[in-house]
Parts: structure tokens; sequence; C-alpha cells
């Protein structure tokens, strides 16, 4: 399974300790992209190993901000206060709108690239149909 992966640096974060990196979405070949993702951060300019669960369809959020491990530069577990949580909550909530909005736009220019072909596809093989069509009446 492919991971399709979708930049967020552009994404402001109102917490200066949190930056957004990317959305991490799981590809299955045959049928695109699943609704479900990871954003993935840095915290105190260290990207976390875990990352945040989204339902994208559901646009929520799927785990408890204060469940998720946050390491230091040294890797290991930083103990964070109840108001360092909140902070990091807010700022994924404030930013989800758009975070969604980078994964909305990046599926349908994706969506247009797949039709755009199709419509290739398919009006070539109506030129090759017509052709033939001609071609038998003359």
């Amino acid at each position: 399974m492919k991971i399709r992966k979708i930049n967020l640096r552009h994404v402001v974060s109102p917490c200066d300790a949190i930056a957004f990196l990317r959305m991490e979405i799981p590809d299955e070949r045959h049928y695109g992209p699943l609704p479900f993702g990871h954003v993935r951060y840095a915290y105190q300019g260290v990207e976390q190993e875990a990352g945040f669960p989204m339902d994208l369809d559901k646009e929520i959020f799927l785990t408890r901000f204060d469940e998720v491990p946050v390491k230091n530069a040294l890797g290991e577990d930083e103990p964070l206060d109840a108001a360092a949580w909140q902070d990091l909550e807010a700022a994924f909530r404030n930013a989800a709108p758009e975070i969604l909005a980078a994964v909305h736009k990046d599926y349908a220019a994706r969506w247009q690239r797949f039709f755009a072909s199709d419509e290739e596809v398919e009006t070539s093989q109506a030129d090759t149909s017509a052709g033939k069509t001609a071609e038998a009446q003359a």
C-alpha cells in the first residue's frame, strides 16, 4: 500500500511549539485514498513519531490529544503539563479546517487529472470508431 503525503507546512499554528508537516493517507491501488490519515507534526522542532489520526469523512481527530506521547530532541518521552496539552489540542483543532482544505484540494486535483485522462481515452476511441465507420462506407 502506498502512502500519499500532502504538505502541511503552509498551515499556521497558533502555538509556537508546534509546526505542521504533512498529512499521510494510505492510498490503496484499486480504491484510491482511504478516508483516514495521520497528521504529522513537529513539537519544539522535533518531528514526532506518533501523529494524530484523523477521519477525513467525519472531519474529526480519532484520539485524545493527551494520550499521544511527545518526544524531546533526545527521543525520550517529555511530560507535558495540562496547559501544554491544551495548547497542543487547541492548535490542532484550530488548524483542522485548513488541514482538511489542503486534503480536499489535493483530492480535487487528483480526480481532475484522472477524469481528464479518461476523457482523452474516450475521445481517441471515438475518433478511431468514426474512422472505421467512414472506411467501411467507402
